[in-house]
């Protein structure tokens, strides 16, 4: 998938609309571990161009899908999106905070 190529090569404001269009795409299929990859896939673009928030609402959509699916790679892959998000949001916080005492 082109997306996923942007990906490795840090591209990720082109990989966006890709996985924007992969999303809409598993949506209509109802493919819910089609969706899933996909979210998952969508949330660490997401992450990357530090929008953490909507990071988040994707991998928690991953994650309830990961709920109805019931296989255990699927919830240990979300457990483990959802941490490097708790992890990324958490350098986020310091790094804010530590700029805010520099300016102080």
């Amino acid at each position: 998938m082109l997306a996923s190529l942007y990906v490795r090569q840090k591209l990720p404001s082109k990989a966006l609309p890709l996985f924007d269009e992969n999303v809409a795409l598993y949506e209509q299929l109802d493919n819910p571990i089609g969706l899933w990859w996909t979210l998952n896939g969508h949330s660490t673009v997401l992450e990357a161009l530090g929008r953490l928030d909507a990071a988040r609402r994707d991998a928690e959509r991953a994650n309830g899908l990961a709920k109805k699916i019931g296989f255990t790679m699927y919830l240990a892959g979300s457990t483990r999106r959802l941490s490097e998000l708790a992890a990324a949001e958490e350098t986020s916080s310091r790094l804010t905070a530590c700029r805010r005492k520099r300016r102080s």
